[in-house]
């Protein structure tokens, strides 16, 4: 799978763009929405004739902003075999 495109939307959501190759051989794309596939376009070259066939399955995705989470500091050092005491 390779990137090809990746920012954000006007709205703050993230978009992605990726292109991947089939086990026979037609091209798909997939635009990615914060994460989750929103549509997937399969083209396929027609062999021995001048043409392609491009088929797109889109889905609906609801993009809805999270709270913010809070994280709390991670503590400098964890302890060690040494405050183990018998």
């Amino acid at each position: 799978m390779k990137q090809l495109f990746s920012g954000k939307l006007s709205n703050g959501s993230a978009i992605e763009v990726v292109e991947a190759e089939s086990f026979s051989g037609k091209i798909e794309f997939a635009v990615k929405v914060n994460g989750e596939v929103v549509s997937i376009s399969t083209v396929h070259v027609l062999r021995g004739e001048s043409g392609t066939v491009v088929k797109t399955q889109s889905k609906n995705v609801k993009v809805t902003s999270q709270p913010s989470i809070n994280v709390l500091p991670m503590p400098k050092q964890g302890p060690t075999l040494d405050d183990i005491r018998a």
